[in-house]
């Protein structure tokens, strides 16, 4: 008798290992789900919050600025001039880093080809007096 409950606290202390990974992989399961219905979520509220002016970037890397909506399909113009009709599922983001046009204007020049030294060094090194 007393055989036979070692042999049964062996074979289930041998299917420990295996039962906590079942359990660890089901817990991954439920929080990579509920992840995924998060980001489903959010983009569902994109989708809904876009408007004409809102500047956006493409699933192909365009980015551009809608001018209207239509159902599921979103026209986006993405140079002067240029406008495409894609779906909304092509729309992967609103562009937070969008400058608000004539921003360049106010300035009359880009910042980046602005020179501040007229010797032409580059940013960041002394001058050399000869």
């Amino acid at each position: 008798m007393t055989l036979l409950a070692a042999e049964q606290t062996t074979s289930l202390s041998s299917y420990l290992p295996l039962l906590a990974m079942v359990g660890l992989f089901a817990l991954f399961m439920v929080f990579a789900s509920r992840q995924r219905k998060k980001q489903l979520a959010q983009q569902q509220a994109m989708y809904t919050q876009l408007s004409a002016g809102t500047p956006v970037v493409l699933t192909s890397g365009f980015k551009g600025t809608v001018e209207s909506v239509d159902g599921e399909n979103v026209r986006v113009e993405i140079a002067p001039g240029t406008t495409v009709t894609v779906l909304k599922q092509a729309v992967m983001r609103v562009d937070q880093s969008a400058q608000t046009p004539g921003d360049d204007l106010i300035t009359g020049a880009d910042p980046r080809e602005i020179d501040d030294d007229p010797d032409g060094n580059p940013p960041g090194t002394q001058r050399k007096d000869n």
